[in-house]
């Protein structure tokens, strides 16, 4: 019997797990750092765009990013992702 093929831990990582492997004031700072970043965005930001610093964010603070320069992580995410837009 085939196995199935293994999937990317990265992707796993951000993709599945997402932010539900934080605790509940970590997930509700993070969530407000999103806000934080996407407020200049008309509605605040599109899905994709929010998901994509979330990913991001998810990674800094599992590589053990100080929360108050996360800030700075999502900023970057949103710029990052700005740029790859307007390509």
């Amino acid at each position: 019997m085939r196995r199935p093929p293994k999937r990317n831990a990265k992707y796993q990582q951000a993709g599945e797990a997402g932010m539900s492997e934080f605790g509940e004031t970590l997930r509700a700072r993070l969530e407000a750092i999103i806000d934080q970043a996407c407020s200049s965005l008309k509605n605040s930001g599109d899905h994709d765009t929010r998901k994509y610093i979330a990913e991001r964010l998810a990674e800094a603070a599992r590589d053990g990013v100080q929360l108050d320069e996360l800030s700075i992580v999502a900023r970057r995410a949103l710029m990052e992702r700005s740029n790859r837009n307007a390509v």
